[in-house]
């Protein structure tokens, strides 16, 4: 004969293991970090006029790679651009324009951009660098 277990011992064991796989999905999503691809590349933005050549206007992107996987545990991922002026005269960013997502306020960050720029002013990947300083 089968033995017979009570409905409060059934949904106690019910219970334990819904504990255990919420705790799982916790753990898996505490673990699961966005992966971004960073670019700053000249502004073609129709509506901002910039009326002295030795400022160029660039986009700072920032993409997540990982979006159905951040989505799969929770997480909305977040994406964003703003546009900056660059000095070419100084070699230095000098402001944003745009009321886009600010990336990053760091001073040493904007240091190593604008030496990016002022070495590739067609702009490009800057992954590696906003990795390095992304969040401070």
């Amino acid at each position: 004969m089968a033995e017979h277990r009570s409905i409060k011992e059934i949904q106690a064991e019910l219970n334990l293991a819904i504990e255990i796989e919420a705790a799982e999905k916790r753990e898996v999503a505490k673990n699961t970090k966005p992966d971004y691809t960073f670019t700053l590349v000249p502004s073609y933005r129709p509506y901002y006029k910039v009326y002295d050549s030795s400022c160029k206007l660039y986009d700072l992107r920032g993409l997540v790679n990982n979006k159905e996987e951040l989505r799969k545990v929770g997480k909305t991922p977040f994406e964003g651009s703003m546009t900056y002026v660059f000095n070419t005269l100084s070699g230095k960013f000098v402001m944003g324009v745009s009321g886009g997502s600010v990336l990053t306020e760091d001073p040493d960050t904007w240091e190593e951009l604008s030496e990016f720029i002022d070495a590739n002013p067609k702009g490009g990947d800057i992954t590696s660098i906003m990795n390095k300083h992304f969040g401070k």
